[in-house]
């Protein structure tokens, strides 16, 4: 069963999306990832227009994360839903390691 929660428009939005596809495959995880790059701007999506950008600065972000959903051909999962949420203000562990603390990347990662 899939349930996205939520009164907000945010979850309305995520629900009829995904929704849209009709495809189960659409909510699974497709992959993840921190963004590393310093030079990076959260804020640069107010700052141009959409057909000005592809939204890259948000997921190479240092200390962001990326949760993408749908389609991974690697996994032999092809649907036409995919979405990638970057995420400020994470807390991140891999191999019981952390590497991010409320979006700061930690040692060894930082620089």
């Amino acid at each position: 069963m899939v349930k996205i929660d939520g009164n907000g428009l945010d979850a309305q939005l995520m629900r009829e999306y995904y929704e849209a596809f009709n495809d189960q495959n659409a909510y699974a995880v497709s992959h993840v990832g921190w963004g590393m790059n310093p030079a990076a701007r959260w804020d640069s999506l107010v700052m141009f227009d959409k057909d000005q950008i592809n939204g890259t600065e948000l997921r190479a972000l240092a200390g962001s994360f990326l949760l993408s959903t749908g389609a991974n051909e690697f996994a032999n999962r092809f649907t036409r839903g995919h979405f990638d949420l970057p995420m400020r203000h994470c807390n991140i562990w891999l191999d019981d390691q952390q590497i991010i603390e409320e979006g700061r990347l930690l040692p060894p990662l930082a620089y």
